[in-house]
């Protein structure tokens, strides 16, 4: 099966990446109680990681995100891994992305795939307020 590079962006530094082997790669998502942010990590089988956090972006978004319950926390965690892993999935097997666009380059570019999670982070919130 052919690997897909994951790759982000980091701020003074080059991109960074790992490989993705559809079949193999794990995803994690996790917000911390009390917090206003999201992180998503992908693992390679090789141990290899790469992450991105995702922030609401109005105050008023981070300040309801920082107040949900554990449960409301978990059902969100739980929504968002699985709308993500649905993209990815879907976006290895037809080569389509988020927006229905194809993409012949095997490269999940995790900078613009983040405004789009996010824009879905905050409609999760208010769903849940």
């Amino acid at each position: 099966m052919k690997q897909y590079l994951a790759t982000i962006a980091i701020p003074g530094k080059t991109k960074a990446h790992v490989a993705i082997i559809p079949s193999t790669f794990r995803l994690i998502v996790h917000s911390p109680q009390e917090s206003d942010k999201m992180c998503v990590s992908l693992n390679d089988r090789t141990g290899q990681l790469i992450y991105i956090t995702l922030y609401p972006r109005t105050d008023e978004l981070k300040t309801s995100m920082r107040n949900l319950s554990a449960e409301n926390r978990k059902y969100l965690d739980e929504d968002m891994r699985d709308s993500i892993l649905s993209e990815i999935s879907r976006f290895f097997t037809t080569g389509k992305d988020y927006n229905n666009s194809y993409n012949p380059v095997r490269n999940l570019d995790l900078d613009i795939w983040r405004d789009h999670w996010e824009g879905c982070l905050e409609s999760w919130i208010e769903e849940l307020e």
